[in-house]
């Protein structure tokens, strides 16, 4: 789902960009349902407690591979086909001294730069494009700590910067705007500390899509993961996601009479240490399931933070 990114993952290394390349698509449809800007599976451990302060980067990326789509009823289409995706996601993150309502202020800056369409789906895939896609900006994020755990809400804003054009299935960009919501809490179950859970939900509501008379409807992801430290090294945990669309496609070229998108994953996660960046890396692997208008397939997403 990285058809909002409810679908799709995106790559590590650039190695994982030619995995995406020359795939064949499912099948070309000029009606289907759009979905949003937000990605499963981008956000990792320990996603609402309070960043250390100062300017740290972060370098995610997705690759998702899929060779199943669903109907509305979550039914197989039996339509051939490998539906792949890969993007990686700089990101640049401030943590301030300062706070609001309580909350210590943060502002974030997200870029896109992928393969292929950004959330694939079986009616645009097949491209053989890299560039760059639309990015991301959150200039309001607050955390409160708590004596065991944390709470986040952050707004952001997707931007239609990437490649789109209306009649090119394959655009990088999604050629639409999206405004997000996200609310996030994390939580430590023992007092050494040793075991937490993360939940973390994003509401997008969309714009018009540039060139057409469509306007996608309202989705939301929810991101969780549990998680046990087993040294100063490492972690380890289990992760999911669910994607699901909250509202129908609106406009006269959409495909509202299609219902609903949503699907599901779980996986495993690692977390290490790396010393020499002052930082972090990590590596997700999730399967889909109840799949319905959508694509079921395999997310892989990984990274490296360092703090400056």
């Amino acid at each position: 789902m990285l058809p909002i990114f409810c679908f799709r993952l995106r790559p590590l290394p650039a190695i994982l960009f030619a995995l995406a390349l020359a795939t064949p698509a499912f099948s070309q449809s000029d009606q289907y349902l759009r979905t949003g800007h937000e990605m499963p599976g981008l956000y990792g451990f320990d996603s609402s407690l309070v960043p250390p302060q100062g300017l740290s980067i972060e370098t995610v990326g997705v690759y998702y591979s899929a060779s199943r789509s669903t109907d509305r009823n979550g039914v197989g289409t039996g339509i051939a086909g490998q539906v792949q995706h890969a993007s990686m996601h700089p990101t640049v993150t401030w943590v301030s001294p300062w706070k609001i309502f309580g909350g210590l202020y943060a502002a974030r800056l997200r870029l896109s730069m992928g393969a292929n369409a950004q959330n694939p789906r079986a009616e645009n895939v097949g491209s053989d494009k890299i560039g760059s896609g639309d990015h991301y900006i959150e200039p309001l994020a607050l955390y409160w700590s708590a004596e065991r755990g944390a709470v986040s809400l952050r707004i952001g804003s997707w931007l239609a910067s990437g490649d789109f054009a209306a009649d090119d299935p394959n655009s990088l960009g999604k050629g639409f705007d999206s405004q997000v919501v996200t609310l996030g809490w994390t939580y430590r179950f023992d007092d050494a500390q040793l075991w937490n859970y993360s939940l973390l939900t994003r509401y997008s509501s969309h714009g018009k899509v540039e060139g057409r008379d469509s306007r996608p409807g309202d989705d939301v992801i929810v991101d969780w993961s549990v998680v046990r430290k087993l040294n100063e090294k490492w972690d380890l945990g289990l992760v999911g996601y669910g994607v699901f669309q909250t509202s129908r496609d609106k406009g006269s070229e959409s495909a509202a009479e299609l219902g609903y998108y949503g699907t599901a994953g779980l996986g495993v996660g690692a977390r290490w240490s790396v010393p020499w960046a002052n930082g972090k890396g990590s590596l997700r692997i999730y399967q889909e399931f109840n799949s319905f208008n959508h694509t079921e397939g395999t997310l892989v997403a990984g990274g490296l933070s360092f703090r400056h």
